[in-house]
């Protein structure tokens, strides 16, 4: 097969990998929200979502897009600003802190 031959999908397979997942992980983050007040008033969601996540763990090929889509909101989750409890009064962990999460993100990343 030529790579003139190839379809668009097919040469934009591997920026689909990364970017589809990001995607992903980054709606289901920022619309945190929506979706847990979507559940509240829906009880019957969570199980029929326990359901299909249980399915995606079985089959291989899905299980591989899950966890890459987990990792990257690790990632994600990594660099939003957390504040420490105040019973921390660590100074170099506080200093710390924005490297360990960015090291954290790189990591989740490339994992």
């Amino acid at each position: 097969m030529t790579r003139a031959s190839k379809s668009a999908f097919e040469r934009n397979k591997p920026v689909l990998r990364i970017v589809l997942p990001a995607a992903i992980a980054a709606l289901a983050i920022y619309g945190e929200p929506y979706l847990s007040a979507f559940a509240r008033s829906r009880p019957g969601v969570l199980p029929i979502v326990m359901f299909v996540l249980m399915g995606i763990v079985i089959a291989p090929r899905l299980r591989r897009w899950l966890i890459v889509t987990l990792c990257f909101g690790v990632a994600l989750l990594a660099l939003r600003p957390v504040a420490l409890p105040p019973s921390i009064h660590y100074m170099w962990l506080e200093n710390a802190y924005p490297y360990i999460g960015a090291a954290i993100a790189i990591l989740a990343s490339f994992a």
